[in-house]
């Protein structure tokens, strides 16, 4: 029994490292982000930043204490990153970036969330 707790602590650490360095950095970057925005596209990829760095540190907390509003707030930590990961290369490098790979990137925030919020919501049930 001893090693399962130290298994959940350990993914504890892990999803609330996650989701607070991604909001620090979301926090640290989106200002700067929308304010040197030059194109619709830029101000999404600047505001789902802000998003994802202010829920980021909120759910964070909340996972600590396993509050019932973490959750929800996750979900929308998830939803922020995946459309900053999504729209991000193809505002500030169109000529490089296709949207198919785009999407792959995408695809790969919206596993990352996916993962972590799937373990939070396990790990409520234990």
């Amino acid at each position: 029994m001893p090693v399962r707790r130290w298994g959940w602590l350990a993914g504890d650490l892990l999803a609330s490292a996650i989701l607070a360095l991604t909001g620090l950095a979301g926090l640290a970057n989106g200002p700067t982000d929308l304010r040197e925005a030059e194109t619709y596209l830029q101000r999404v990829v600047g505001v789902s930043v802000i998003v994802y760095g202010v829920s980021g540190l909120l759910a964070a907390f909340g996972l600590w204490l396993r509050a019932r509003w973490t959750l929800p707030v996750m979900v929308i930590w998830g939803a922020g990153g995946t459309l900053a990961a999504t729209t991000a290369s193809v505002a500030y490098s169109p000529e490089v970036v296709s949207w198919w790979q785009a999407a792959l990137g995408g695809l790969a925030a919206a596993a990352i969330s996916g993962a972590v919020i799937w373990y939070a919501a396990r790990s409520w049930r234990r």
